[in-house]
This record gives C-alpha cells, sequence and structure tokens, in this order.
C-alpha cells in the first residue's frame, strides 16, 4: 500500500507534455491560479517549473497586474493586523521637526566631509597610471587621458575629429612626442592588422615608413 501511495503521489506530482504546452503558452499573460485550474498542481508549482522552463511574465502583465497584486497583498496585512506600528501615517510628524542640532551632536560629527574636503588619498594632477597595458595621465580633477593623446596636444594642440595617436614604433609604452604622429581610423586598423603580422625585421621596415609618413604630414 506505501508503494503504490507513493507511486500515486508521483504521478500527481507529474507535469505532462500537455501540461507543459498549457503553461508554455498561458504563463507570460495570465494569472498562476487560473492556470492551475487547467491541472492538478498549485499555483507555486507552476510558477517553479515555468522557472525552470526559462518562463516570464511578460512586461506588460507585470506593469498592469504588479500594483493589483501589492495592493491586495497590503490590504491582507491590515486585515490580519500584521501591519508594523513603527510604519509612517498620514499626517505623521517628525519628532525633530523645526529643530535644530545641538552642539553636543555637532561635536560629535567632526569627522564627516565639509565643502572643499580633499580626500586623503586622492592622486594630484599629472599622475600617470596603467590601464590595460597603456599609459594615462590625470590632467584635471576626476579626468584622465592617454598619456600619448596628451602629449601630442601638449605640442600640436587637440587632435582632430576622426584622427587617433599613432605610436611610430608599435611600442604601446613609447608615449615620447617623437613617437606620435596622426592618422585616421581607417589608417589605424591598417597599420595595427598589418604590424601584428610582420615579422620583427619587416617591423623594422614599417617603423621607418611610418616616419617618413610623419615628416611628410
Amino acid at each position: 500500500m506505501r508503494i503504490m501511495a507513493k507511486e500515486f503521489k508521483k504521478l500527481h506530482n507529474t507535469f505532462t507534455e500537455e501540461h507543459l504546452e498549457i503553461i508554455r503558452k498561458l504563463y507570460p499573460n495570465t494569472p498562476n491560479k487560473v492556470i492551475a485550474t487547467w491541472m492538478p498542481h498549485s499555483s507555486t508549482s507552476i510558477s517553479k517549473k515555468a522557472n525552470t522552463m526559462g518562463l516570464k511574465k511578460t512586461k506588460q502583465y507585470i506593469r498592469e497586474n504588479g500594483r493589483k497584486i501589492a495592493i491586495a497583498q497590503w490590504n491582507k496585512l491590515i486585515e490580519n493586523g500584521l501591519v508594523l506600528k513603527s510604519n509612517f501615517k498620514k499626517g505623521h510628524v517628525p519628532w525633530c521637526k523645526g529643530k535644530k542640532m545641538s552642539p553636543e551632536h555637532i561635536a560629535k560629527l567632526t569627522g564627516i566631509f565639509k565643502k572643499g574636503n580633499v580626500p586623503h588619498n586622492i592622486l594630484p594632477i599629472g599622475t600617470i597610471r596603467n590601464i590595460n597595458d597603456y599609459n594615462e595621465i590625470k590632467y584635471k580633477n576626476h579626468k584622465w587621458m592617454a598619456l600619448a593623446r596628451y602629449n601630442w596636444e601638449q605640442v600640436h594642440g587637440p587632435v582632430p575629429q576622426g584622427m587617433c595617436v599613432f605610436k611610430i614604433d608599435g611600442d604601446k609604452y613609447n608615449d615620447d612626442i617623437s613617437n606620435l604622429c596622426l592618422v585616421s581610423r581607417n589608417e589605424l586598423a591598417q597599420l595595427n592588422r598589418n604590424h601584428a603580422k610582420l615579422t620583427p625585421e619587416l617591423k623594422e621596415v614599417q617603423i621607418l615608413i611610418n616616419q617618413i609618413k610623419q615628416k611628410i604630414r
């Protein structure tokens, strides 16, 4: 008898292909309680099953029914007397309204930040850091720029739109102004692609070509 009861329970809790098809079609836009009327499963079981199937309620369903569900749950708490007594109610006046902070309280808060406060660990302007194997320089508070671009602009002015600063010798750590030139984005893509495929000997030739182009510009 125990075996039969166990098998019956297992059979009762099984989702058939028909059940799965109903869930697949109705779950996104239908309340779980309504879906539960189509099969011998609770709304909770249906929700768990839908989750394993990767199904979710649509945004429209959540927008239209989410507020209704929240209000219903809140009303249920009120009916059962489970609403916290500490919740603010309409017309509630805070005990500290209109009161100023006492000198004693202010004295306890001497560590709070004040206007113009500078954190002890702030990095000064001119600091150089390495991000993703490229050097950056801090040129303003909270402002960083690629060191190569910064060095170029200090000598030649702002980089024109659509142009990039290119390192002639291909060394991403060499940000010296003598190693920099301007190229278009299309040229940059070609230079980077070709430079990676070249042998060490041909790279030297490519460097010379880049230097000649720089002098022509």
